[in-house]
């Protein structure tokens, strides 16, 4: 009997014990299930945000203070998950836009709340841009304007033409860049265009087009490489370019480039409320610092009046807000920079050099022209970061002379740029690129956004070997995924998307 009571005993207390241990895991259990639904909250804050902001470009401008007129309420209260009722999981959301108008980017911060747990994650949002690739152009093609190419080259691979009755330019006419064995780019690359290709070039590096593989359009070389894009081979070359990522070239969006810089022109004219530098003329400016400060020294003649703390001269602090305008001299006598001047000793363009230690946006109303090494103080780390933005050409300056050729003083040898480059629309190139003897290497470190593509040098052979002007060692600059120059350019369309993030501890009080 005492044997039966004690078995009887035990089958009594061993389910009351299990069953009190789940009852104790039971909180444990829901916290953790309201733990993970409370960031998938957040998360689903971040991803409403964006797709109100790709809807709308301008719904930055909006916060707690100053309310859409589509009734959103996470700017000021908890708002419920979309999905099935009810719904226990909810999210806000509060948009830092302070550096937005310089630096294009937004940092939200998104609180997710599931019954009474809470997890709040904080994402920088930016437009997809010409800062996430290393190198990017909008054709394909030599600059007409230094090709003397006729206006039926200026077609994109997927654009008809008429003149010949079929797809882009005309291979046989038109000057086509291809990228040839002695290409290694060294980052993401992006074309509105396609790209043609000629030998084994290395896209070491992302790698994308807006030219879809062809269903209705009938271009002729053209070669699937795995993704849904090609390459284009009118020249009937043997390829086997090196992908860095599997189905590339991939299909990328199509990223229109602005007209012209006048936004940042805005930044650095006083009349318009600029707090920047504004330069008149031909105008040279040298990087350089004291200890960790960055200075300047400009000589521009024709400039009369600029903002305080502008005067060309010598030792020169860099502008509070980060940008220099180099402007055309004014054709109106009301103005006061207009003055006496005729043809190229009127253009906006500036020359650089140096080095720099802070922030900068260097534009030019004409050309920007390198005249030596740009380089920043502290990389690659630190937050040294320069944006180079000329309405028409960037070109590294290559002074020669007589026949055949020869390079004159002020000729670089492996010149090196740091920077963010964009031409809109023209180039970046090497002035006189098919004269004189080679000169080395042409190190670019950050990108390069160019309307058509520009040349750097001429080589022959097979391997090539360069025969005049610049190899090409570019090299893209990760930090420009999260540091922009001042005030640089976006695309006239692009959408909104992460370019970073983090968990943030919540606050007491949702």
């Amino acid at each position: 009997m005492i044997i039966v009571m004690a078995v009887v005993m035990l089958l009594t207390l061993i389910p009351l014990a299990i069953f009190t241990q789940s009852l104790q895991q039971l909180p444990l259990a829901r916290h953790d299930q309201d733990h993970e639904a409370a960031l998938a909250a957040a998360e689903a804050g971040v991803d409403d945000y964006l797709n109100r902001l790709n809807q709308n470009s301008n719904y930055w401008s909006y916060n707690a203070a100053n309310l859409p007129g589509d009734g959103n309420q996470a700017f000021t209260s908890f708002v419920n998950v979309a999905g099935p009722t009810p719904n226990k999981e909810t999210f806000r959301y509060t948009p830092d836009t302070t550096k937005t108008p310089s630096s294009g980017t937004i940092y939200l911060t998104t609180t997710g709340k599931s019954r009474n747990v809470m997890r709040t994650v904080k994402v920088a949002i930016r437009r997809q841009g010409f800062l996430d690739f290393l190198y990017l152009t909008d054709f394909e093609i030599i600059d007409p304007a230094l090709s003397g190419s006729p206006s039926s080259c200026q077609y994109k691979a997927w654009q008809w033409n008429s003149s010949r009755n079929a797809y882009g330019p005309n291979p046989s006419t038109c000057s086509i860049v291809y990228w040839t064995d002695s290409a290694a780019l060294n980052g993401p690359v992006h074309t509105n265009d396609g790209l043609y290709v000629c030998g084994s070039p290395d896209f070491n590096g992302d790698t994308d087009t807006y030219y879809n593989s062809p269903t209705s359009q009938s271009v002729a070389g053209s070669t699937s490489f795995g993704g849904p894009n090609t390459v284009l081979n009118p020249l009937g070359c043997t390829n086997s370019p090196f992908f860095n990522r599997n189905n590339d070239p991939a299909s990328g969006a199509n990223l229109p480039f602005p007209p012209a810089n006048t936004s940042i022109r805005t930044q650095a004219d006083g009349a318009l409320g600029g707090t920047g530098c504004l330069y008149t003329g031909p105008t040279t400016i040298t990087l350089h610092n004291s200890g960790n400060v960055g200075q300047m020294d400009v000589v521009s003649p024709l400039t009369k009046v600029t903002n305080a703390g502008c005067a060309p001269g010598t030792n020169r602090s860099l502008p509070a807000n980060g940008v220099i305008y180099v402007q055309t001299v004014p054709s109106s006598s009301a103005n006061p920079n207009y003055g006496a001047c005729s043809g190229a000793g009127c253009n906006g363009d500036a020359s650089v050099l140096g080095t720099l230690a802070g922030q900068l946006t260097i534009a030019a109303q004409n050309d920007i022209i390198i005249k030596d090494d740009v380089l920043y103080h502290v990389y690659p780390g630190g937050t040294d970061v320069l944006g180079l933005v000329a309405n028409n050409d960037v070109a590294i300056y290559h002074p020669t002379s007589g026949s055949p050729a020869t390079n004159q003083a002020g000729s670089i040898t492996d010149p090196v740029v740091d920077a963010a480059i964009m031409a809109l629309a023209h180039s970046f190139y090497v002035q006189n690129w098919s004269k004189g003897a080679p000169l080395g290497s042409l190190t670019v470190n950050g990108v390069i956004t160019q309307e058509y593509r520009g040349a750097v040098g001429t080589f022959s052979g097979s391997p090539p070997v360069i025969q005049t002007g610049y190899n090409k060692n570019y090299s893209y600059d990760t930090r420009l995924k999260y540091l922009s120059p001042p005030y640089f350019l976006s695309p006239t369309q692009s959408a909104w998307q992460r370019i970073a993030y983090s968990e943030l501890k919540p606050t007491a009080t949702p």
